[in-house]
């Protein structure tokens, strides 16, 4: 059948964090608030979260301080190299 699809982006207000989180068991409101601060704060980085449900869930979960990482980065490495003059 047809479903609600809520969108989220920096302009979305806390009733639709609320409705959002509602679905991933939150009712405590200021892990709603913390959300919503998280959501603001990172698309003003350049995430998208219109279409990332499953990211959206990962903010959910590390605001409710439930979040268990499923790696862990032992180390990395990271090569530059330029070409030429500027």
């Amino acid at each position: 059948g047809n479903t609600r699809r809520v969108l989220v982006s920096e302009l979305s207000g806390k009733s639709n964090i609320a409705a959002l989180t509602s679905t991933h068991g939150v009712v405590d409101s200021e892990v709603t608030k913390a959300v919503l601060a998280e959501v603001q704060r990172r698309e003003a980085l350049g995430y998208q979260y219109e279409a990332a449900d499953a990211s959206f869930a990962l903010v959910v979960s590390k605001a409710m301080r439930n979040f268990t990482p499923h790696f862990k980065r032992i180390r990395y490495q990271v090569e530059v190299s330029g070409y030429g003059s500027i």
